[in-house]
């Protein structure tokens, strides 16, 4: 594909209803009109087609930027795009309106990741949202179709020196969806688990003073039927902590922290998935400052080693996973 500029961000699901994975790349900015963030079309056999561009400010020629996903926000039955535009609203473009844009959300400063699930239980998914200007963590709560005209602020204080991402997933066992929120920040470096009671997101610290926490993933990588907490800690390129940890969830709001690798060098994105297919969870990461891809493969009880997958001369950016 040409008359791509700076695609940073990307996520992959059906936007058209004909049952393939389409594409959907952001990033663009303030571009040249006709080369900035937009969907492309699967024809059923892997080839694609550029579609429609995901515009904010026409006369700008701005592009989502920052963060896309697609996913069927007020339960239409027609997916939907959410990202950040270049001056730093937050839009919804609806599926069943052919993509019409619906600005949602407009902090003073582009905000950073957001998460969207069911915070409070009314079957309308949610919004949280960081924003990186006035260094919060706020719930968009939709209180009707694409209404988010209620909001909850989590965090106030956030000391907000680098990105990083969250994930959410239900780590307590009661069929409910918890917040985990890496601050990374060169004071607090703070891993706190937002639990959700009755519908209420409410905060435990889980580690602090962790000097670049990047990217959480759950997975129950001890197979004890409970999920657990991957983090990837790294902030700059020589940084001290360079380091892949394992929070294991041993019940009762209590987790061991587990070091599984402190030589990743700028670790990035991080992925759980069987790669040797002998029923263990392996750890596959992304080391940004290098461009290579290592593979922590589990060897026994709490035991692993690295393995170099893959080198790259070219940069990786951002993806939304889905294993």
């Amino acid at each position: 594909m040409t008359n791509i500029i700076q695609p940073k961000v990307v996520d992959a699901n059906d936007i058209d209803g004909d049952g393939d994975v389409d594409i959907i790349f952001g990033g663009g900015g303030l571009t040249t009109q006709g080369q900035g963030a937009r969907a492309m079309y699967n024809d059923g056999v892997g080839n694609f087609a550029f579609g429609f561009y995901l515009v904010t400010h026409t006369n700008a020629h701005a592009y989502i930027i920052d963060d896309v996903e697609i996913s069927d926000i007020n339960k239409d039955g027609k997916n939907d795009i959410i990202g950040w535009g270049i001056l730093g609203e937050l839009f919804v473009f609806d599926g069943a309106k052919k993509y019409a844009k619906v600005e949602i959300f407009d902090p003073p400063v582009l905000g950073g990741d957001f998460l969207i699930f069911d915070v409070d239980g009314n079957n309308l998914p949610d919004i949280v949202v960081q924003d990186r200007g006035a260094g919060q963590l706020i719930v968009l709560y939709q209180t009707s179709s694409l209404q988010f005209n209620k909001t909850e602020i989590l965090e106030s204080n956030w000391n907000n020196k680098g990105l990083s991402q969250m994930a959410y997933g239900d780590l307590d066992g009661d069929d409910d969806l918890d917040l985990v929120f890496p601050e990374n920040g060169n004071i607090d470096g703070d891993l706190s688990w937002f639990e959700n009671i009755n519908g209420k997101l409410f905060r435990h610290l889980i580690y602090t003073e962790l000097k670049g926490a990047r990217i959480p993933k759950f997975a129950d990588v001890d197979q004890d039927g409970d999920q657990d907490i991957l983090l990837t800690v790294s902030s700059s390129s020589g940084n001290e902590e360079d380091e892949a940890l394992l929070f294991e969830n041993i019940g009762n709001h209590h987790f061991i922290n587990w070091r599984l690798s402190d030589s990743l060098d700028y670790a990035a994105d991080i992925e759980p998935v069987d790669i040797d297919g002998d029923g263990d969870l392996d750890v596959c990461i992304r080391r940004g400052t290098l461009m290579t891809w290592s593979w922590l493969k589990i060897t026994g009880p709490r035991a692993w080693t690295k393995q170099l997958l893959m080198t790259s001369s070219l940069g990786i950016g951002h993806w939304r996973s889905r294993f």
